[in-house]
């Protein structure tokens, strides 16, 4: 049952009349008003009102479609209409097919893809077609005919599909079934971002636990929203889902093509089964803590901000680390939480402190480096207003810039590489902790590159990660 909706939202924000308060946090404070969200002034951190927040948990059962509605065309098998299931459902395809000289090696090669459709529901951000073909199997009967087997998670609850085989084939009978016995879907109603997950159920995992884990990650991405001013809406998150293609765990954006195809508003967050056994003993302590990946993953969709990514964008694995730390220090929810990296288990200012002495991944070593310049400046809005700029940088500035850090760095760079993005974005990071001034001070932000950023992190990071190397001349 939905307890609260964001018409009761605007109808409080009407009638409390609440005043938003803002401290020094450059942040939009547009939705502060309905009372949801509110602003401490002795720690200098928001603080959402949990109790306007509603988590339904519902268990759906499975389902299997008998019309399975489909048509032979050659080698294609394509569905002849949009069929309604539910969000985030494991969905099975069952085709059974026959063909002149149809061998076992036509039938490995299938390739196989499902269409999200009705973007108000979630559709996945490939635009026609999301390509399943590693979840394939298969077998032979009798009679000659393959019984053909696909899976596929359903990013919208209106789906089609296509099969594409070696040869012309002919379809005798086929089943669609959404196998989600024993899943939980619990829907997160907020006043701003909202969540819609599938979690398996366990028996000794009281639905109190599954809510106030909700409710911790809801806090995170409202606290996400509003350290970017970036509005998703609502984050879907699929865990125990093994139709990842070659990763444990995936973000992808979820849009509507059929509008505008640059239009990105919600997002969704994928992870397998063997990550999920570390969230739902996360689950099962009901404790204040929560697993790094879904920090990870979900800090990924805020990073849609037009001037981030035209001043600052290098590589999000980085920024989404540094990002999600600061929207947990910026949020009087969660700021206390203990945070699991793999065997690590800490604060937001301490878990990748380690990095600092084992660099082996130089991506947390430059996480560590970040939070280093806002702990030791005691100014975390030195985080919390880079991952919200409200300026660029003219060419006269940046022209400068670039030529300080290629000396301090001892590196060449080709002109509008990543690694110039970079350079800018230590800029920033230089101007709001050390109160840089209008003009560029190339001895002064090297000297802040010095203490916070050691050449040999810089030039390693720089010649490792993804889009770098190709920018060195």
């Amino acid at each position: 049952m939905k307890c609260f909706t964001k018409i009761a939202a605007a109808f409080m924000a009407t009638a409390l009349a609440v005043t938003p308060v803002v401290g020094s946090l450059n942040i939009n404070t547009a939705n502060a008003a309905n009372g949801f969200v509110s602003y401490n002034y002795e720690c200098d951190r928001w603080y959402f009102d949990e109790s306007q927040m509603c988590v339904d948990i519902t268990e759906p059962n499975e389902i299997k479609y008998l019309d399975f509605d489909a048509s032979a065309h050659g080698n294609e098998i394509t569905s002849n209409r949009d069929i309604a299931v539910p969000m985030l459902s494991n969905l099975i395809f069952t085709m059974n097919v026959t063909g002149d000289n149809l061998t076992e090696d036509d039938i490995k090669n299938v390739k196989f893809f499902v269409t999200a459709n009705n973007f108000r529901n979630g559709a996945v951000d490939y635009g026609a077609e999301q390509d399943y073909n590693h979840n394939t199997y298969y077998r032979k009967r009798r009679d000659g005919s393959y019984d053909v087997y696909f899976s596929a998670t359903a990013f919208g609850r209106k789906i089609s599909y296509k099969a594409q085989f070696g040869k012309n084939v002919t379809l005798r009978r086929g089943s669609i079934v959404a196998k989600n016995t024993g899943y939980y879907m619990i829907d997160v109603d907020t006043p701003n971002e909202d969540l819609y997950i599938r979690v398996p159920k366990k028996s000794d995992i009281s639905d109190a636990k599954y809510r106030y884990w909700a409710r911790r990650l809801a806090c995170y991405a409202n606290s996400l929203s509003k350290t970017t001013n970036v509005e998703r809406e609502k984050i879907y998150l699929s865990f125990d889902d093994d139709n990842i293609m070659g990763t444990s765990a995936c973000w992808q954006w979820i849009c509507d093509r059929t509008k505008n195809p640059t239009y990105y508003k919600n997002c969704a967050c994928t992870f397998d089964g063997a990550l999920t056994e570390g969230v739902l003993n996360e689950i099962r302590r009901g404790d204040n803590s929560i697993e790094w990946v879904e920090l990870h993953e979900i800090s990924h969709a805020y990073s849609r901000g037009e001037l981030f990514l035209e001043n600052y964008e290098t590589n999000d694995e980085l920024y989404t680390n540094i990002r999600g730390l600061t929207a947990i220090q910026n949020c009087n929810n969660i700021v206390n939480m203990d945070i699991h990296l793999d065997a690590l288990c800490g604060k937001y200012n301490t878990i990748f402190s380690s990095k600092l002495t084992d660099n082996s991944i130089i991506i947390d070593t430059m996480v560590q480096r970040f939070i280093n310049v806002a702990d030791t400046e005691n100014n975390w809005f030195v985080l919390e207003d880079f991952f919200y700029p409200t300026s660029t940088y003219g060419p006269n500035t940046r022209d400068k810039v670039y030529t300080a850090f290629k000396s301090y760095t001892g590196l060449d760079f080709k002109s509008g590489s990543k690694a110039e993005n970079l350079a800018i974005a230590l800029y920033a990071l230089y101007k709001r902790a050390w109160n840089g001034g209008s003009r560029v001070n190339s001895d002064r932000y090297i000297e802040f590159l010095n203490q916070y950023f050691p050449k040999e992190d810089l030039v390693a990071y720089i010649k490792c990660c993804h889009g770098f190397p190709n920018d060195i001349i």
